[in-house]
């Protein structure tokens, strides 16, 4: 049962990586 993310998904957890990397930055 092979399952392949959409694009949705995949640019919902690209904005999710980006938004800890971007706090990350303001706690340092």
């Amino acid at each position: 049962d092979q399952y392949s993310a959409p694009p949705s998904l995949k640019r919902l957890l690209s904005a999710k990586l980006k938004a800890l990397t971007a706090n990350r930055r303001l706690i340092k």
